[in-house]
Parts: C-alpha cells; sequence; structure tokens
C-alpha cells in the first residue's frame, strides 16, 4: 500500500484550478494559488508523478462529429446466476448482437445518418 500524500491547502488549489481549466499556463495557475512560477511548477510536477494527477483529458462531445441516440434498456433476470449476469455484460460491450445469449434485451448505441 502506497502512503498517503499530505495536501497543503496550496496543493488544494492547485488540484481546484486545473480540474476546472486542465490547459491554465502555469503563469496563470501560480497566480491564482498565490505562488511564484518556479515553486508553483514544483508542486504541479510532484503531484503529477506522485500519481495524484493522472493525466489530463479532453472532454469530446460526440454529438458535435456524429449523430447519436442512446437508448435506455432496463433488463430483469429470472435468475442471479454468474452466467446470466456475465452474459447481459457481452450484450453491453456493443459487439455484435449474433453472439449475444439475450439477443432480444441487447443494448448498444444507434448512429443516424
Amino acid at each position: 500500500m502506497h502512503a498517503l500524500l499530505k495536501l497543503d491547502s496550496i496543493d488544494l488549489r492547485i488540484l481546484d484550478a486545473i480540474q476546472r481549466d486542465s490547459r491554465i499556463t502555469k503563469l496563470a495557475l501560480a497566480e491564482k494559488v498565490g505562488l511564484s512560477a518556479t515553486p508553483c511548477w514544483m508542486r504541479l510536477r510532484r503531484l503529477e508523478q506522485t500519481g495524484v494527477i493522472a493525466g489530463y483529458h479532453a472532454r469530446v462531445t460526440l454529438r458535435s462529429i456524429m449523430p447519436i441516440t442512446a437508448i435506455m434498456v432496463q433488463v430483469s433476470l429470472r435468475n442471479y446466476r454468474q452466467s446470466d449476469f456475465e452474459a447481459v455484460a457481452f450484450c453491453g460491450t456493443g459487439r455484435s448482437a449474433d453472439n449475444c445469449a439475450l439477443r432480444p434485451f441487447w443494448v448498444g448505441t444507434v448512429r443516424g445518418g
């Protein structure tokens, strides 16, 4: 088990700021948390290297690149065997419905054109 990293109020302000805007410049981040650039950059780097910050990601709006309709389906099982749960999980992966043991209950994404 890893030892927990002790975070102070400045570390928490850094985390809050980059969660709100991961593209913030290091200088703007330093100003926002009340540090000069070098100490702020060192703290940010420590948070990255210790795994507190696992990465930076972009949220993609799929509707802006292709029409998508999400379908929500509730599945009721007669039995609660492991194989039944595995069949439902397999059907929800978007793989071919032909391989799905619960074909009438297959859940997937419909792409419109």
